[in-house]
């Protein structure tokens, strides 16, 4: 679904809210709005699988998901993300397998980028850049943490 002038007004408001993006500039900004598609989702649809390749960086427009780490037959929630949040970024930075299952807890909206449009307009500016990496990198201390508190 390509976006209309509003919803593009409306995702430059979303996107502000987003601490790194304030370092794009105007023509990096409109790169990222032109590349960024919206879908719709329900409840209980998987946005993200773990340990599938990632392929899509995500912003969450509207309604909330839970993130779900599965190891062998169970799975557990670790954390609920709710609008303006990204996801999705780890599997693109690495070229690794996704960490966690991503669910939705409601219906919602969510704007998703490919990964070669995330690495153009995104890895390239080494503000954002550093953001990102270091935002992953909690992300994964976090998941080793909570890997450790299994076993």
């Amino acid at each position: 679904m390509k976006l209309g002038p509003q919803e593009i007004a409306s995702l430059r408001l979303i996107l502000k809210k987003i601490a790194f993006l304030d370092q794009l500039k105007i023509n990096e900004l409109d790169e990222l709005i032109g590349a960024l598609d919206k879908r719709p989702f329900h409840r209980g649809e998987v946005l993200i699988k773990q340990g599938t390749i990632g392929e899509t960086f995500f912003i969450l427009a509207s309604g909330s998901a839970g993130v779900y780490k599965e190891k062998f037959l169970s799975s557990k929630k670790i954390a609920e993300i709710g609008p303006d949040t990204y996801f999705g970024e780890m599997a693109l930075l690495d070229n690794a397998p996704r960490t966690a299952t991503v669910v939705g807890e409601g219906d919602g909206e969510v704007y998703f980028l490919p990964r070669e449009t995330f690495k153009k307009v995104l890895l390239n500016n080494p503000g954002i850049a550093a953001q990102i990496r270091q935002t992953s990198d909690y992300r994964k201390a976090q998941n080793r943490a909570l890997d450790v508190k299994k076993e």
